[in-house]
């Protein structure tokens, strides 16, 4: 991938726009300009039913076709959406986000046709539109990078956790993309609030603080500014940010004890809401092994 993290998240933002729906015809297209690169908008979708929309964009200059899938606005309707990820393990928009991500394929092949070089397509959103994105990344072997994103590994398409086909970028406290294993790797950014937050409910980076109890429902409570997009753009980004993942580092005890916490009343969460049938489906799932990218259930 050539392009910069600060663009995906650009990309991520400006899916959240309004747009007229369908594809644009050539020489029709929508410029858009992301941290000084521009974008053509290529198509965009708007499933009232399923609530999906995403938006497709070809980067001026090198050709590389971007997927971004959106989330919901706001953040309290954010954490309640992927809540039902978290109930069922399931994603009712993922259906969408794949037609859509075929659609993408499908103009890098007619470009390659023209050209004789298929132009690289990649997918990336923010929180749900970023779990969309490491499905699609995941059902059709493509890179990408997500922001603040649930992880899609818990859910029931047999998604293996890890690797390093996508990238995803998580503000320390962040209760949303704590809450589930991802597709691709992590990467933790931090700021000095954050920990402050963190050390308020209990946790530190002392091996003895077995002795003090943790409360990540405070923690997660308190951290709710942690999961916005924001933390990921302008000119005070975490991705710019020097000292944001040397601050991660340096506190990583503290914040991977939480972050497991939080996973940890994820599944049982889960396991509780899905009951007996859902548990044996896990089983099942467990027993039959993840997928690998490109071969999807």
């Amino acid at each position: 991938m050539s392009i910069p993290s600060p663009q995906y998240a650009g990309l991520s933002d400006d899916v959240y726009k309004d747009r007229v729906v369908g594809r644009r015809a050539p020489g029709q297209e929508e410029i858009v300009v992301v941290e000084g690169q521009r974008y053509a908008v290529l198509e965009h979708v708007n499933n009232k039913s399923t609530g999906y929309q995403g938006t497709i964009y070809r980067r001026e200059g090198s050709g590389e076709i971007v997927v971004a899938h959106r989330g919901t606005e706001g953040v309290a309707k954010d954490i309640l959406t992927d809540a039902t990820m978290v109930t069922s393990r399931t994603n009712p928009q993922a259906a969408d986000a794949l037609a859509l991500t075929k659609h993408a394929l499908d103009y890098a092949e007619i470009a390659g046709q023209r050209t004789g070089h298929a132009p690289e397509v990649t997918v990336t959103g923010h929180s749900l539109g970023g779990a969309l994105a490491q499905i699609s990344a995941h059902h059709y072997d493509l890179k990408g990078e997500t922001f603040n994103s649930y992880g899609a590994a818990s859910l029931s398409y047999r998604i293996p956790e890890g690797g390093n086909s996508v990238v995803n970028h998580v503000m320390a406290s962040d209760p949303v993309s704590a809450a589930s294993p991802h597709f691709g790797q992590v990467r933790i950014y931090a700021k000095p609030t954050e920990m402050l937050a963190l050390s308020a409910s209990g946790y530190s980076n002392s091996r003895a603080n077995f002795l003090i109890p943790d409360n990540p429902l405070m923690a997660a409570t308190a951290s709710l500014s942690a999961h916005k997009l924001g933390n990921f753009l302008g000119e005070h980004s975490a991705l710019t940010d020097p000292n944001a993942r040397p601050l991660a580092e340096k506190n990583a005890r503290m914040i991977e004890e939480y972050r497991s916490d939080v996973n940890g009343l994820r599944t049982g969460t889960t396991i509780v809401t899905q009951g007996p049938s859902g548990l044996g489906q896990g089983v099942v799932d467990s027993i039959r092994g993840p997928l690998a990218p490109g071969e999807p259930a």
